[in-house]
């Protein structure tokens, strides 16, 4: 026995289908908006610790320090780049 489908049942599964499909949507953008704001803050967060840096690099060359001093302020300088090669400067074009 054959049954004939209406259109409302043919359109029904598509119809949850394509909300289904419009919430993935919008919770990747949703993802997307948050991950670009905390690329930004880690950005700022890096320019402003690669600022305190150089003032205390600064300090260092400028004044008689001691080698554990240099040697310290090298290291921090070390997980600083670490620390800024995580986070890209520029994203690679798709």
């Amino acid at each position: 026995m054959s049954r004939w489908f209406t259109l409302l049942e043919l359109l029904l599964p598509w119809r949850l289908i394509n909300q289904k499909l419009d919430q993935i949507m919008a919770t990747q953008l949703e993802l997307a908006a948050e991950a670009a704001a905390k690329t930004a803050q880690i950005r700022k967060a890096i320019e402003e610790i690669n600022t305190k840096l150089e003032a205390l690099e600064d300090a260092v060359r400028n004044s008689p320090a001691t080698p554990e001093l240099t040697a310290a302020v090298a290291a921090l300088g070390d997980a600083v780049q670490a620390a800024d090669d995580i986070v890209p400067d520029a994203l690679a074009a798709a």
